[in-house]
């Protein structure tokens, strides 16, 4: 199910919330809206839900325009950042909700409904806990209950909300990694909003980056990494360091992009020990440069060379790897 958004404005008070946001995302896609709080990436997933009406532009859905549906006729599935189960009923229940709301036209029979349910907590590995209770699971298990709810009506389109911003940072990764490989079984139509640059990267087939109501780039994660359309983008996807090479230049790199010497070599600058700080396979050496009031960090694995009997103060030598086009510095 492919998703058109045309000429789509919104505003709330004075606030413009969406500028003439213009969007394709093709069938099967795993698209993320990628932006800081206020970007409108929210406001945009509501527009495309039906839970919010545009001021101006269209919503059409494989070739039809859905601007005018209700949320309930636009067959779409939701999580959300905060699960949304119901605390009294099980697990099961939670999942079989949907199903038995439908109209009595449409409503499978019990014997159905129970086959689909233990189908879709077989898919989220969670059958075993189906006559549960919401608050007797974890958080991670919960946001996977709240997916089985949303799949059980057979969605065309799935939208996610921050769905894994509650949780602690190595359930998201654990999750966010099981949604990228259930997407590729189920290959359906998803967007989900994240402020997580390191979430969108490692989830997404496409980049939406967002910024005060407008689109800056849409592109594959390494598109937009390796080639960022402007200096918002550039930064928002991570750290950068800026380096003076005089009053009027300066030169951006990415923390990774810097060699590292114990000995003056060619075209290295020297620079003082601040910080040295390790971070599992890499370590994160923080460098005071003369000249300059900001530091530099350079990222390099755990067992570089640089980094044997190295104190805080002694001088290090490094070079920039590469430097950004001028145009986003």
């Amino acid at each position: 199910m492919s998703i058109e958004v045309r000429n789509v404005n919104k505003q709330f008070g004075a606030f413009r919330a969406l500028n003439d946001i213009n969007l394709d995302i093709h069938s099967g896609e795993l698209v993320a809206l990628l932006g800081p709080s206020g970007c409108g990436k929210t406001t945009l997933l509501r527009i495309i839900a039906g839970l919010e009406t545009p001021d101006s532009g269209s919503i059409v859905f494989h070739g039809e325009d859905v601007s005018t549906r209700d949320v309930r006729d636009r067959n779409v599935g939701f999580v959300f950042q905060h699960y949304a189960l119901f605390r009294h009923m099980t697990i099961f229940d939670n999942v079989a909700f949907g199903l038995r709301m439908k109209p009595k036209s449409e409503r499978p029979d019990e014997a159905t409904i129970a086959r689909r349910v233990k189908e879709l907590l077989e898919m989220v590995q969670l059958d075993w806990l189906g006559d549960r209770y919401p608050e007797q699971l974890s958080g991670g298990q919960r946001q996977r209950i709240a997916l089985a709810r949303a799949l059980a009506v057979e969605p065309k389109i799935l939208l996610l909300d921050e769905p894994f911003g509650a949780l602690d940072a190595k359930v998201r990764k654990e999750l966010r990694r099981w949604l990228a490989r259930l997407h590729e079984e189920i290959n359906l139509t998803s967007v989900f909003v994240t402020h997580d640059q390191e979430e969108a990267m490692e989830v997404a087939d496409r980049i939406v980056v967002m910024n005060k109501g407008v689109i800056e780039q849409i592109g594959s994660p390494a598109e937009v990494y390796e080639h960022p359309a402007n200096p918002f983008v550039y930064h928002f996807l991570g750290d950068a360091n800026r380096l003076y090479m005089g009053e009027e230049h300066h030169i951006l790199f990415r923390p990774h992009e810097i060699s590292l010497s114990r000995n003056a070599a060619d075209e290295h600058r020297p620079a003082e020990v601040r910080d040295i700080r390790p971070l599992g396979a890499i370590t994160r050496v923080t460098l005071k440069v003369d000249g300059q009031e900001e530091p530099i960090e350079a990222e390099v694995a755990k067992d570089d060379a640089s980094l044997v009997d190295l104190t805080r103060g002694q001088t290090l030598y490094f070079k920039p790897k590469a430097g950004v086009p001028a145009h986003l510095s």
